[in-house]
């Protein structure tokens, strides 16, 4: 596997383990607000702590400025995303909140193929795959 799969692998077992940990934290404190902010002060802490060490330092600045304003539109909309994640989490059961938000790859391809046509091309091997995440999600969520 190449590197990027790697961390994609490792990175949907931590999202897939964490709904659960939210769910759990939620049903003994109904304040999905403030576990939203106690997540984001973490991950900040652990980035910022990363960013410091001697090797990162030299790749904390941005090559254009126009790069601020990609990073600022993501950052605002993750942040939002992840804000409905806790809300859905404290209001739902986390198996339909978590398959309904196997919407995403619809949003992804859509927005790579209008914004990032020039830097990468969604081969229609991707469409498939995707669309069947889509469609499993949708069905299960059909039967709820």
């Amino acid at each position: 596997l190449r590197r990027g799969s790697l961390y994609a692998l490792a990175g949907a077992a931590c999202y897939g383990i964490s709904p659960v940990l939210i769910k759990g934290a939620l049903d003994i404190a109904d304040a999905p607000l403030m576990g939203t902010l106690i997540s984001y002060l973490a991950a900040s802490s652990f980035l910022a702590g990363t960013m410091i060490r001697r090797g990162n330092r030299d790749r904390i600045h941005l090559s254009h400025w126009s790069t601020l304003r990609w990073f600022a539109s993501a950052t605002l909309l993750v942040n939002v995303a992840q804000m409905l994640r806790y809300v859905a989490l404290d209001g739902g059961d986390v198996t339909l909140v978590v398959l309904l938000m196997q919407g995403t790859p619809v949003f992804t391809i859509a927005l790579t193929v209008a914004i990032n046509r020039q830097f990468e091309v969604v081969k229609p091997g991707i469409l498939v795959p995707a669309a069947l995440v889509v469609i499993g999600g949708a069905l299960i969520v059909s039967q709820q």
